[in-house]
């Protein structure tokens, strides 16, 4: 049989524009799902409820301060990272020389965020306390947001050298 070359299927370019707004629509739905019931409704820490979202969690009788440091992580987060995708989309100015700081504060702040949401998410998995659906789904935004935030550093450094965006391509 003759060798066949490659057909290109399709390609996925990076692009510095929607990056951002990954990051910021990931850490966006990380602030509402956490005030959806993170642990179920049953007794925990002495308190019976419908369930313990991460502010009550974390501010609540008897607190957690590991929650606290996320929750206000997060709000720092999301916080500066609206900003930080309206400075790509060009809607607010930024000198070309703070350009590369942008992404390294976004992402510093998110991969706080992702520390602070690890602990009690490895201390629920390694002891088999039950998690809701929201909390599960809440550390896997954080997983992407910080993805997101690395993959604009790099996006960055290589428009700084003038490289071309990078692609993912498909053969078939």
């Amino acid at each position: 049989m003759p060798a066949r070359d490659y057909i290109p299927c399709c390609a996925v370019y990076f692009s510095l524009r929607v990056m951002p707004w990954i990051t910021a629509g990931a850490l966006s739905l990380l602030f509402l799902f956490s005030f959806l019931p993170w642990h179920p409704s049953f007794q925990f820490a002495g308190e019976y409820g419908s369930g313990h979202n991460a502010w009550t969690w974390g501010f609540g009788r008897p607190g957690n301060g590991v929650l606290i440091a996320f929750c206000i992580f997060l709000v720092l987060a999301f916080a500066v990272s609206i900003p930080s995708a309206l400075v790509t989309a060009q809607l607010i100015p930024l000198p070309g020389n703070l350009r590369i700081f942008r992404p390294v504060a976004v992402a510093g702040i998110t991969f706080l965020t992702f520390v602070f949401l690890s602990i009690p998410y490895l201390n629920m998995v390694f002891n088999s306390y039950p998690a809701t659906l929201w909390f599960k789904l809440s550390y896997r935004l954080v997983l992407l947001a910080v993805g997101s935030a690395a993959m604009e550093i790099w996006l960055e450094l290589r428009r700084a050298r003038n490289l071309p965006p990078p692609k993912l391509e498909c053969y078939r």
